[in-house]
């Protein structure tokens, strides 16, 4: 696709996003649960997870800025539920999430945030249809952490998704699949005092692929795709497309690794300086290579790098290069050490200087305990580091956490 969404850290919204925050909410809450009404749901076994979390956290620099860092204090709580239904030829899963943080000496970066969301399967002896639907409501120091890194000002931004999918096997090894994706982005509020304002914009893309099963561990790929990005407070479009080839090898049961190479072509159309429609071409490379392994006594090892252009609030697309790290292992029949580390590098595709250009970096261990057979208590810290290209001086943030998790499956 022209855009995925990108692992992200986990840290709030201006009082106009607070006032209608529930409405949108409620209504993304009633499109979900409709997916329960159709004939024969309710005799069907449902598999659900409710979960909550408390956290209090402390930031040496909340706002995470250059200059002036202000310290401070957090509480944070959330409320999600999962719901998967699974049959012969069809699947479905309800995701639903509300929560929200308070700054006791900085009100203004209060936050509230939720998430409902949809995913649907079908299949037939050789098709497959799939339907996943999503939306989301949430400050922008959560939302552009990945792209501007605007980070600093508390705006509620909500973004709608749809992304319906087809596949078709050709042979026992080879597979045709069609997707596609539709996103609508929009800022309560976008006015900001600092450097810019946030821009609503929408992104529509197109992918097809072929997969050939070469051996029971090799799988090979190739991928063409078309995007198109439009800002809509300013005139500014982008048309993007791009070819991918890859390959992806199960080492062992436990462990896989994969890679997808190739080359992107991208227009942007703008109004210049004399009011004439101008259009500018460039490209680059596009890839993503990844590792993962299970390891025997439980949790796991995830590696993951990805240079491909995300849309952002900016009205640009962003040329970003990320590095994920996940990794987690089990210290004992209660303890459990994890790790989590990302980094970016954003261009804009043109290769002009801009805001917009700038590096990224964020690592977070914790060490957890199993209090009992539902609830964990774990404590961690958290290092940020951020650096631009037009601004001097480097942003730092430290961090440290205490939350209680609890969580429990139930079957219906």
């Amino acid at each position: 696709m022209f855009w995925k969404e990108l692992p992200q850290t986990q840290p709030p919204c201006a009082r106009a996003g607070r006032e209608y925050f529930g409405v949108r909410f409620l209504v993304a809450l009633t499109l979900v649960l409709s997916a329960l009404v159709p004939g024969g749901a309710v005799a069907d076994r449902w598999q659900v997870r409710p979960s909550a979390r408390l956290e209090t956290r402390y930031d040496d620099n909340v706002r995470f800025v250059r200059e002036n860092p202000e310290a401070g204090f957090s509480a944070r709580v959330d409320a999600t539920f999962r719901a998967i239904r699974s049959t012969e030829n069809s699947n479905t899963g309800i995701y639903l999430g509300l929560g929200g943080t308070r700054y006791p000496d900085y009100s203004d970066l209060n936050n509230t945030r939720g998430f409902a969301g949809l995913d649907l399967g079908y299949r037939l002896e050789r098709q497959r249809f799939r339907l996943g639907a999503r939306f989301e409501s949430k400050s922008t120091i959560d939302s552009e952490v990945a792209t501007t890194g605007l980070v600093q000002i508390n705006r509620q931004q909500d973004r709608w998704e749809i992304n319906p999918a087809w596949s078709y096997e050709l042979s026992d090894r080879s597979t045709l699949e069609v997707d596609a994706g539709y996103l609508d982005v929009t800022y309560d509020d976008p006015q900001s005092p600092l450097f810019r304002d946030y821009t609503d914009y929408r992104l529509g893309a197109v992918g097809l692929a072929g997969i050939y099963r070469a051996t029971e561990r090799l799988r090979l790929t190739g991928r063409i795709d078309y995007g198109r990005y439009e800002a809509k407070a300013i005139d500014n479009k982008y048309d993007n497309m791009g070819l991918l080839v890859g390959a992806g090898y199960a080492i062992s049961e436990r462990s896989s690794l994969g890679a997808e190479m190739g080359l992107r072509r991208t227009e942007q159309t703008r109004v210049g300086s004399d009011g004439l429609e101008v259009t500018e071409s460039s490209s680059g490379p596009t890839f993503q290579l990844r590792y993962q392994r299970e390891f025997e006594v439980g949790g796991g090892l995830r590696l993951e790098a990805r240079r491909q252009l995300l849309p952002s609030g900016s009205g640009q697309v962003l040329d970003t290069t990320g590095l994920y790290t996940q990794f987690d292992y089990p210290l004992g029949d209660r303890w459990d050490f994890g790790l989590g580390a990302e980094a970016y590098r954003n261009r804009r595709p043109d290769g002009r200087q801009g805001l917009e250009n700038r590096t990224y970096v964020s690592v977070a261990p914790l060490l957890a305990y199993n209090i009992a057979r539902h609830w964990r208590l774990s404590a961690g810290y958290r290092f940020r580091w951020q650096e631009r290209e037009s601004v001097p001086g480097e942003a730092v943030s430290n961090a440290v956490f205490l939350a209680l998790n609890w969580s429990r499956p139930w079957d219906l």
